[in-house]
């Protein structure tokens, strides 16, 4: 029974670590907004639109703000925005507060996890002797690995068929520059960057939950043969 109880708590751990890698490397472009100031520049979006550096920031920030819930008014500063637009923006805030909800949630139970591990010295299942973690950076990486080639290779597709599925039967996410001059300061390139961005970042976190696995197995090894 106590075998069958900690393969459950592997799985679920598994489960929860894979959760967080992911909401944590979508979370990054949208959290870290010098991503987005870093490439006014290099993506020439004040020569493409006219508008100066500090009113793309203001407009930025403004839908940012919104999109993530630090404010419940929606605007994009001096920019023209439609009713349209704006709710699409509601349905990107729903998207974007899942996913801060769901790292943050995830992020707690793995530290009290971590912590009652190392209190108490108790330690999930492993399977094939590797700790939960392992599986849930080897699961992501190759999943992510996948998708973010076929995602690279055909980005503007892998565009369409992202806003399909996740809002299905819509079209408000067709911007027309004209009512949503948000969408001049957002250009397909910046997308992409994002999708780059996110792709690293889940395969970062599970190179490094994936080498602290093997090293834990390799010192359990060690301890092993010193016993």
């Amino acid at each position: 029974m106590k075998k069958f109880v900690s393969i459950i708590i592997s799985v679920i751990i598994s489960i929860i670590a894979a959760a967080f890698i992911l909401s944590f490397g979508i979370a990054a472009p949208i959290l870290i907004r010098p991503f987005y100031y870093s490439q006014i520049d290099s993506l020439e979006i004040v020569q493409s639109t006219g508008f100066d550096r500090q009113q793309i920031i203001d407009a930025y920030d403004e839908m940012l703000d919104y999109c993530t819930g630090i404010s419940d008014n929606f605007g994009t500063g001096t920019l023209k925005y439609s009713e349209s637009g704006k709710s699409h923006f509601d349905d990107v805030k729903s998207l974007f507060l899942l996913d801060i909800r769901t790292l943050i949630i995830t992020t707690v139970i793995l530290i009290i996890f971590i912590i009652i591990c190392i209190k108490t010295g108790y330690s999930p299942y492993k399977f094939f002797g590797h700790t939960p973690y392992f599986y849930s950076g080897a699961g992501l990486i190759s999943l992510v690995t996948v998708t973010g080639l076929i995602v690279i290779s055909d980005f503007e597709n892998a565009f369409k068929v992202f806003h399909m599925l996740f809002f299905p039967g819509k079209d408000n996410w067709i911007f027309d520059e004209k009512t949503d001059q948000i969408i001049l300061i957002l250009p397909e390139q910046f997308f992409y960057n994002c999708a780059l961005m996110i792709f690293a970042v889940i395969i970062l976190l599970c190179v490094i939950f994936i080498a602290t696995s093997i090293i834990s197995k390799k010192r359990a090894k060690i301890r092993l043969r010193r016993n």
